[in-house]
């Protein structure tokens, strides 16, 4: 009496074979044994379960569960079941002793998924970052198979591959739900240009991207302060003050100041509340007492400290109501 629970499924999926063997003879039967076996079309074979079955007594049975893991590959195959397949239990009969039963494995259709960040954002390319940046790849891959392989995700800096075996700066973590695969990557990096490529695949080699993601970026050591805007500029009520910075400063404040050169408004703000590269700062378009600024146009400061540098840009601004 043989069960499949499904005879076709998807490539990771479970079959689930059940099946009970009879004595259906008038004699006590000891220690027959039981052979699964997965037969592919080209006859190739492969045992998959052997048992032996201690005692049945006439008229007993004895049942059997399998589940076998559909990792090899996919196509038809068929499982025969075999009762004494070493002739070792006279009989008269031999030929309900075996059994046939055919299943398919479907193909993998899907395409993993990889995601990129460095320090836990997505940069654009031309953007500076820090020398000691953490830089993390996720593969998430719809399959039913896991990932297991060190290689499923592949890293290059300035077209150098980094291994992900026994390298310091690097940390594999494998899961059973998604993302299946994470690599860390924490290096030190000298002051330049650098291009970082990372590609990644699922258990069955599909890539998520054969382009992969690149990323350009820079690394410099001189603290600067690049691009100072406000935006929008006129304005009516609010404005951002928009700014790039190649390191973390210790500080960072912007002045406003009326064209008599009043001070009417300081923002001020602390390392931890900025970023590498591009920053954006909010402002109310008030004074330090909250007040609405008349129309007109206004000077504003930007200074920033980092240890012993310090570097400032001046711009003007203009609020029209």
């Amino acid at each position: 009496a043989v069960k499949l629970l499904k005879d076709t499924v998807t490539i990771g999926e479970s079959l689930n074979l059940n099946f009970r063997v009879f004595n259906e003879g008038y004699t006590y039967v000891d220690s027959v044994k039981v052979r699964v076996e997965r037969v592919e079309p080209d006859n190739s074979r492969e045992t998959i379960s052997e048992t032996v079955a201690d005692s049945l007594l006439p008229g007993s049975s004895k049942s059997f569960n399998i589940v076998y893991p559909t990792t090899a590959g996919a196509g038809a195959g068929t499982f025969i079941i075999n009762i004494d397949p070493d002739n070792k239990i006279t009989e008269y009969y031999k030929d309900n002793n075996i059994y046939a039963l055919p299943f398919y494995i479907k193909g993998d259709t899907t395409h993993p998924l990889l995601k990129m960040t460095i320090d836990g954002a997505d940069i654009i390319d031309g953007d500076y970052i820090s020398s000691t940046p953490k830089i993390k790849a996720e593969l998430n891959d719809p399959s039913l198979l896991p990932v297991t392989d060190p290689s499923s995700i592949m890293m290059t800096l300035n077209d150098t591959l980094i291994s992900n075996i026994n390298n310091p700066f690097v940390s594999v973590f494998y899961n059973t739900t998604n993302p299946k695969m994470v690599l860390e990557y924490s290096p030190k990096l000298a002051n330049g240009s650098y291009t970082l490529n990372v590609k990644g695949k699922n258990a069955l080699g599909v890539m998520s991207d054969s382009a992969g993601i690149t990323r350009n970026f820079q690394v410099s050591d001189a603290a600067k302060l690049l691009d100072v805007y406000n935006f929008p500029n006129p304005f009516a009520r609010d404005t951002y003050f928009t700014f790039k910075l190649t390191q973390i400063p210790d500080e960072l404040k912007i002045s406003i100041y009326t064209v008599a050169g009043r001070l009417i408004r300081e923002i001020d703000k602390k390392s931890y509340e900025l970023n590498y590269d591009f920053n954006r700062i909010h402002w109310d378009g008030r004074d330090q007492d909250g007040d609405e600024l008349a129309n007109g146009v206004y000077f504003y400061k930007m200074v920033m400290k980092k240890g012993n540098v310090t570097e400032n840009v001046v711009q003007k601004l203009a609020i029209v109501r």
